[in-house]
């Protein structure tokens, strides 16, 4: 009884490396002058989580890029980039995470135009383990850009997408 009850584990943080790649659908919009401007945008995310995993909670960076396209006459190719922090847990069978990434751009490009936003954004995430290396991720993700190539803006361009995503969680 007492061998039970002084037979403790002993905690380890071990490296958490996780790439990931998905599909992202949802729409940007803007408003000024009374008018507002929204388009659906979508495409493919990629990234990776680099932190560090201690008896399943997580605590790290996180960094995304992809190739998205919105559906505004013309329509635009869009480079989402994010780079900032998450904490999350991740339990046996179910996973859970926030980010906010404390740098993120949206840049879009057409025929005859090129501008990139800047702002931040969160992300909100929850996940299944299919198999022990891979998981599935269902996010949320909510940008506010509050400046472009020219600096501040009059008004806000906030993107707000939905996706899924499959990764590889690594614990070294």
């Amino acid at each position: 009884m007492l061998g039970l009850f002084f037979n403790s584990q002993t905690a380890h943080a071990g490296l958490l490396l996780e790439p990931y790649v998905g599909y992202d659908s949802g729409q940007w919009s803007k408003s000024s002058n009374c008018t507002t401007c929204s388009a659906h945008q979508s495409g493919a995310t990629y990234g990776a989580r680099v932190g560090v995993e201690s008896m399943g909670f997580m605590l790290g960076g996180d960094a995304m890029s992809g190739s998205w396209t919105d559906q505004y006459s013309p329509n635009d190719s869009e480079t989402p980039t994010s780079v900032g922090a998450f904490v999350g847990y991740d339990g046996p069978l179910m996973r859970m995470y926030f980010g906010y990434g404390i740098a993120s751009s949206l840049k879009q490009t057409r025929v005859g135009y090129e501008d990139t936003y800047s702002g931040t954004d969160y992300k909100i995430g929850i996940g299944f383990h299919l198999v022990p290396l891979i998981a599935i991720n269902f996010e949320y993700i909510d940008a506010t850009y509050t400046k472009d190539s020219n600096g501040p803006l009059s008004s806000n361009v906030t993107s707000k997408m939905y996706g899924a995503c499959l990764s590889i969680p690594v614990n070294l």
